[in-house]
């Protein structure tokens, strides 16, 4: 992967990041808990593909994308163990929304899961402007 693409990979993945996060802002207000915590998860994993390709690396997995987050990122401390975290509870929240018989969530739980997802988005945003991708292309 060229620098170049590596640049615009990031700023697309970055760009789904921050749409997915305004799909969960809408469901929520519409009551629809699940599908807004299942968004937050793909929000998340969208700004962390956004930080691998950055370091040229693509994950192809759910699994691997937190493996890689974690190897390449929070141990190398270019990203916190809070992003790491938010990455591995979303997933294991947005399984129980997508997959459980019934999902046990409500506004004060998705405002909690929706804080982490910010922070995680947040810090992700930080990682790209110091890897060069220009702040006008970042989400904007």
């Amino acid at each position: 992967m060229s620098p170049a693409n590596s640049s615009d990979n990031a700023r697309n993945f970055f760009g789904q990041a921050v749409r997915f996060l305004a799909a969960a802002d809408v469901l929520a207000a519409g009551g629809f808990w699940d599908r807004a915590t299942s968004q937050l998860y793909f929000a998340v994993v969208q700004a962390a593909r956004a930080a691998l390709v950055t370091e040229g690396i693509e994950a192809r997995t759910h699994r691997s994308l937190a493996s890689l987050v974690g190897l390449h990122l929070v141990r190398t401390g270019k990203l916190g163990k809070d992003t790491s975290r938010a990455l591995g509870d979303l997933q294991v929240e947005r399984e129980g929304a997508d997959y459980a018989s019934s999902y046990p969530n409500d506004e004060p739980r998705f405002l909690e899961l929706r804080t982490r997802a910010q922070a995680a988005i947040d810090e992700v945003r930080s990682l790209l402007l110091v890897a060069g991708v220009r702040p006008g292309e970042v989400g904007d």
